[in-house]
């Protein structure tokens, strides 16, 4: 099934994004900053809720075109040529976290932060890989992927400095490309 080709999609599937349409929009449409809206948890559990069922009736159908966004270091995408796609949890960010300490690319400091603060066990997070079926483009918001390293499960729990403290970026060089690491200055 080609996501991006509705006439491949199954009659299953068809049947599950229009009985679920309603939750689809409201989080869609809903204001994306939450802090002032009311019913955001209400929202976004019935979005996570309604993503997860799809994800079971997807799991019934091979999708092709899909596009996994994120920054990886040497190591890792080794790893991936080598084994293949692992699905992430807490002991494999705390093993990246190890390697790329070990690789020279963090202080100490920073790998502990990173290990203490992260959501690699989040339901909606721990032992999934999302992945686009749509070429990314910057513009639709996953500049983050390619700008921190770690995903999600560490720049989501690091977003929230206030204006007394600042991020600290340190750029290294890996492979010939620009490498960025997301931490708090103290």
């Amino acid at each position: 099934m080609l996501l991006n080709d509705m006439t491949t999609w199954s009659e299953e599937v068809l049947d599950y994004l229009q009985r679920h349409q309603d939750i689809f929009l409201r989080h869609e449409l809903a204001p994306k900053s939450w802090d002032w809206n009311p019913n955001a948890e209400k929202i976004a559990r019935e979005y996570d809720d309604a993503v997860i069922g799809l994800r079971k009736v997807l799991n019934r159908y091979t999708l092709e075109g899909g596009y996994h966004c994120t920054r990886l270091a040497q190591r890792e995408i080794d790893c991936i040529k080598l084994s293949g796609f692992q699905l992430p949890n807490r002991d494999m960010l705390h093993s990246h976290i190890q390697a790329i300490l070990e690789d020279g690319l963090i202080e100490p400091e920073i790998a502990e932060r990173l290990r203490l603060e992260n959501l690699a066990d989040e339901r909606n997070r721990a032992n999934i890989i999302w992945f686009f079926f749509f070429p990314p483009h910057v513009e639709f918001g996953i500049e983050e992927f390619f700008r921190f390293w770690g995903g999600e499960r560490l720049y989501r729990s690091h977003q929230h400095v206030t204006k007394g403290r600042r991020y600290i970026l340190s750029p290294r060089s890996m492979s010939g490309a620009s490498f960025s690491f997301l931490s708090q200055t103290f």
